[in-house]
């Protein structure tokens, strides 16, 4: 296979392969919102989060941190956050973390626009002036090296071990080959190939933090 690809270039360096506006409620009773207002934009990305309250303050500190990190994927170029507006996640640190690179971050609350209606139409706007940021912009060549692919276990059955999962390690070689990075979500499907990626790991450190 070839050694690069197209795709967008980044201001910090990354490279993207779409052009993604990221909705993300900031607590379940945001979801239905969020969700309309994502079936409203054309290429944004919606992520089910249906946290937000009756958790402690450390999940509350790591979902923060996660969803905040969400607004600096390669590739996402502008994220909304619903905000209901009571909820224990602060809204409002979640866009400040979300804030720390280019791309912009925008807040609804819905408490404070008077309803659903209104949140999702302030967002379509939103969304719109966000898209306008990288019209026109194009394609170029890229080094597979910048990519980082993340593959996820999922409907399994009894033809996985034969075909699926050679193929997506066929596909995982190929690619870190070139320099990109594979990350395998779940660690627990390994199991009955542990002794497998033991024989691989790059140093007795990374094997022993793998058991």
């Amino acid at each position: 296979m070839g050694d690069s690809f197209l795709g967008f270039r980044r201001p910090d360096g990354s490279v993207g392969v779409r052009n993604l506006i990221a909705i993300i409620p900031s607590c379940g009773c945001a979801q239905h919102a969020a969700t309309r207002l994502a079936a409203q934009v054309s290429g944004s990305a919606l992520l089910n989060y249906t946290g937000g309250c009756g958790e402690t303050e450390g999940d509350i500190a790591l979902a923060t941190t996660l969803l905040a990190q969400y607004a600096q994927h390669p590739n996402v170029i502008g994220t909304i956050v619903v905000s209901l507006g009571c909820e224990t996640l602060n809204a409002r640190r979640l866009v400040e973390l979300a804030s720390v690179g280019p791309n912009p971050v925008e807040l609804l609350t819905i408490q404070e626009l008077g309803g659903t209606l209104r949140t999702v139409e302030r967002g379509v706007v939103l969304a719109q002036q966000m898209r306008t940021r990288v019209q026109g912009q194009a394609r170029e060549l890229c080094p597979v090296s910048g990519l980082t692919i993340g593959l996820e276990c999922g409907g399994s059955d009894a033809t996985s071990g034969m075909a699926a999962n050679p193929a997506m390690g066929a596909f995982s070689d190929l690619m870190v080959a070139q320099g990109a990075r594979v990350i395998l979500a779940e660690t627990s499907e390994l199991l009955g190939a542990e002794h497998i990626m033991l024989d691989r790991a790059a140093t007795p450190q990374v094997a022993q933090q793998l058991m």
